[in-house]
Parts: C-alpha cells; sequence; structure tokens
C-alpha cells in the first residue's frame, strides 16, 4: 500500500511538474500511515523462537537440570519468575550492549515479602515492582506483580514448581552478601546496598544479561532433549503468553495482561503462539455442536454481512 502511494505521488507530480509532498507535521497522515504499516505487515519474517512453556518447568524438575548449586538456584529463579512475569531476557537484568540501570532493573528494593493474608487464601507472597514492557514517557513507573507461595505457612519443603520458593530460596542465599541496613523495606531513592544493587547476578556478581537468560533457557530445554537454537531471551514471554491464551481464551488473557499493567494495548499479542492443543479441543467440541442457526428458523430471512471495522 505504501509503494502503491509513493508510486501515485511520483506520477502526478512529473504530470504536474512540481513535487508533492506531505506536510511532515499532519496528524492525520501519521494516523493513515499507520493504518498502512498495519495492512502492510511486518518488513520482515520473524525468525523461529519457541515458548518456554509451563511443561517445559514440570518435566525439567525431573531430570538432571541443576537447580541447587549456587548458579542452579539463581539461574531456576530466573528462568521462574521470568515466565511469571512474561519477561524479556534483559528485563532479569539488563541487556549485553548496556550496564544495569538502578532505575529500570531488578533490585532487591524492587522484592517485599509479606505473610499470609486472606486475599491470598492463607499463603505467604511477595511482591515485585517491575518496570512497564513500554515506558515512552520516561516516567520509571514500576508495576506490582503478585506471586503467592504454593505450599501452606510452616511447610519447610520447598515446591518444585513454586515461583516464590524459587525466588525466596535464591534471596536467602545471597541475603548476608547484600544485607538490610534498615528495616520497613526502601523507599525510592534509597540510597542502601540494597537499593543500588542487582539482584539476580552471575557466579562473578555482575548482574544477568539478556545472553545468561538465553543460555539458561536453551540449557532447560537441552536437558529435556529438545533442539536448544530454537529458544531464546524471548521465550519466557513467549511461553507465558501462549499458555495464558491457551488456559484461558483470547478475551480473558487479554483483560490478564491489561490488569497486569505492564501493557497499554494488545501488543502482548505478537508473543501468544497458536496453541495446538487448543485447536485440538475446539475442533473436538465443534463437532459435538447440535444447534440450528437463526436462518433456518426465520424463513425468508438473510443474515446480513458483518463489517470488520479496524479496532
Amino acid at each position: 500500500m505504501r509503494k502503491y502511494i509513493g508510486q501515485l505521488r511520483t506520477e502526478r507530480s512529473l504530470g504536474a511538474h512540481y513535487t508533492i509532498s506531505a506536510p511532515p507535521a499532519d496528524v492525520r497522515l501519521k494516523r493513515q500511515m499507520k493504518h498502512m504499516t498495519g495492512d502492510d505487515g511486518s518488513k520482515s519474517v520473524r525468525a523461529l523462537q519457541l515458548g518456554l512453556r509451563a511443561q517445559h518447568f514440570r518435566d525439567a524438575t525431573l531430570t538432571s537440570f541443576d537447580r541447587e548449586s549456587w548458579w542452579g538456584i539463581v539461574r531456576w529463579a530466573f528462568l521462574r519468575l521470568g515466565y511469571r512475569c512474561c519477561s524479556r531476557g534483559g528485563e532479569l537484568g539488563t541487556t549485553d550492549d548496556h550496564d544495569f540501570v538502578i532505575e529500570r532493573g531488578l533490585t532487591w528494593a524492587s522484592f517485599t515479602w509479606h505473610d499470609a493474608s486472606p486475599g491470598t487464601d492463607g499463603r505467604q507472597f511477595f511482591i515485585v515492582y517491575y518496570m512497564k514492557i513500554k515506558d515512552g514517557k520516561l516516567t520509571a513507573e514500576r508495576v506490582p506483580i503478585i506471586t503467592r507461595r504454593t505450599l501452606e505457612p510452616g511447610d519447610k519443603s520447598r515446591h518444585p514448581m513454586c515461583v516464590y520458593d524459587a525466588v525466596r530460596t535464591a534471596w536467602d542465599m545471597q541475603s548476608q552478601e547484600v544485607p538490610a541496613e534498615h528495616a520497613g523495606g526502601c523507599q525510592p531513592g534509597c540510597a542502601c546496598q540494597r537499593s543500588q544493587t542487582a539482584f539476580f547476578r552471575r557466579v562473578s556478581r555482575v548482574p544477568v544479561r539478556t545472553s545468561d537468560v538465553k543460555e539458561g533457557v536453551r540449557q532447560l530445554v537441552g536437558s529435556l532433549g529438545l533442539e536448544p537454537s530454537q529458544y531464546g531471551g524471548m521465550s519466557c514471554r513467549v511461553g507465558f503468553a501462549t499458555d495464558a491464551v491457551d488456559t484461558y481464551g483470547q478475551t480473558v488473557a487479554d483483560d490478564l495482561f491489561q490488569q497486569m499493567g505492564r501493557w497499554a494495548g494488545d501488543m502482548w499479542q505478537i508473543y501468544a503462539r497458536i496453541s495446538a492443543s487448543a485447536h485440538m479441543r475446539s475442533a473436538e467440541e465443534i463437532e459435538m455442536s447440535s444447534g440450528v442457526s437463526i436462518e433456518e428458523l426465520a424463513d425468508g430471512w438473510v443474515q446480513p454481512a458483518a463489517r470488520r471495522t479496524r479496532r
């Protein structure tokens, strides 16, 4: 579409002996160009990157995938939290080409721990304050994401799939290295060590980077006999988005992400992959249908064609 309009401009310019150009500040033009981009589709073909699904985590707990060494505990924690919060690899620490920024990254002060509450069905929980996915206005506003413990209070064991247990184990293991300097948690702008230190760190104690998350994902799927090259730093996000749609359907999943506050629109949908299980379930349920259409009951009435409008 964009090329077609460009060609029309060129031909009209030749015939009129002057150049036809659009005013750069025309808001309507920007809106139309945005629509054209939607019509034209993506400029490039997206490379294959499969999602790290909940089933992969369940299967990994039954293999020899390391979850007990120092790095194994940290790696399992950031993979589980990355999935839970639908994260890109760099959001868990920093990207490979940038230094860690405390205003945007996950520090020790990004986590708060809470006792059992009636609102969490009597389970302990933590809140992680995540930066919004898109922060075009540079507000540095964080969104609270709540995760409760799977096991009952007082249970000293660790549930292999519990995100709370995974993150808490990493917290307790490192807490003496980054001691709390005051009670009651850190306040915005606090200059204490926990407010200035990345929570997820490598063995060398430098912040985790996108490449570390990518490698962790590939090590996990490799332990399951899958092809590691088909997974990467975006796999946690793809996996959670796909599982959300597979479990709740498109409408409920859309509301879930809106309420989580980390997407203002529906951009998260580009990460949700078509679910084969959902397709099979739908096909089996459709085959059980026994209803009739209104056209069959209302003699002579023809259902009008519904016009799809751009949202």
